[in-house]
């Protein structure tokens, strides 16, 4: 088994509860302004960590090994999602509901990806697209030109496959290309708070697609990744282990953050709906690990995704 690189788990840990948090649809309304600084960074960062660690080239068989573990997984929660909106979905108050036709399902499949799991659908052409180039065994710079001339087109075809997301992706691989690790690539530094608070302040909008996304996004990962040093050792593990689950809490969030609409009226006390929040991210966050562990001991993951879903 590979050394888990801690910073990285950290990050991962708080870009994954980030990402929960503003799923909840009241808590977005009330922090628009937060909602899109933060959109600007977090799956973006994970995009770029992605890119860093992901691997070209190997074996026909290798590839057909990344494509289960990250196309079969999102297929089936893909469809569950659909099938939930379709069934429940006027009841739990989703914005997301369509008509769960064959032709639906394949056009959200393959296309357009509807709540989290556009993530997952990114992530799977861009690694098919680098796998397949690499088999041309080109220089590593003519090789990552290929890969994204290949991704952009395929963004003007697949309404899903936003080349603001392709990007970065893109990014991370390059990093790689560089042969530094990632934090040689990214410097973990508190120092990069301050540009980030230069960029908060002085951009007029907040987009991943443009110069403050690009700025927020890499030196946020700096940020955070020299902020794990001065962490108390009980928050770094705590982070670190939820980022370690970060792809089990892609799959099962969009599930759990539906049913969280279904208590708020308990907290109308709380005008700023920040316990409700609180409460609801550690909700959803605990619901998809013990999935992930009840998968382990059901043999289920071994199906899924050939290992175990849940990371100690």
């Amino acid at each position: 088994m590979k050394e888990r690189i801690l910073e990285v788990d950290f990050v991962k840990g708080v870009l994954i509860s980030l990402m929960v948090l503003f799923h909840f649809k009241m808590f977005v309304n009330t922090y628009s302004e937060l909602t899109s600084w933060v959109y600007s960074f977090h799956m973006s960062g994970f995009l770029l960590i992605s890119g860093y660690f992901q691997r070209s080239g190997g074996t026909l068989s290798q590839l057909f090994t990344v494509i289960r573990k990250i196309f079969l997984p999102y297929a089936i929660f893909e469809v569950l999602y659909l099938l939930g909106l379709t069934l429940l979905g006027s009841i739990l108050g989703s914005q997301n509901q369509i008509d769960f036709s064959f032709v639906s399902v394949c056009k959200c499949l393959f296309l357009s990806p509807i709540g989290t799991y556009w993530y997952l659908h990114t992530l799977f052409i861009c690694v098919i697209i680098s796998y397949l180039v690499s088999w041309l065994r080109l220089t590593p710079f003519v090789s990552l030109v290929l890969t994204g001339s290949i991704l952009f087109v395929l963004t003007l075809f697949v309404d899903g496959l936003l080349w603001s997301n392709v990007i970065y992706f893109l990014i991370g691989s390059f990093l790689h290309r560089l042969n530094l690790s990632i934090t040689q690539s990214i410097v973990p530094s508190m120092c990069s708070l301050i540009p980030v608070l230069l960029i908060s302040c002085c951009a007029a909008t907040f987009s991943r697609a443009d110069w403050s996304g690009l700025g927020l996004t890499f030196f946020m990962l700096s940020f955070l990744m020299g902020l794990y040093s001065y962490l108390p050792l009980i928050c770094k593990h705590l982070v670190g282990f939820i980022g370690r689950n970060s792809f089990c809490i892609v799959l099962f969030s969009p599930i759990f953050t539906v049913l969280t609409k279904q208590y708020d009226f308990m907290f109308t006390f709380d005008r700023s709906n920040m316990l409700w929040a609180i409460v609801s991210l550690i909700l959803v966050l605990s619901l998809c690990l013990l999935s992930a562990w009840l998968c382990d001991k059901l043999k289920i993951s071994k199906l899924l995704v050939g290992n175990q879903l849940y990371c100690k």
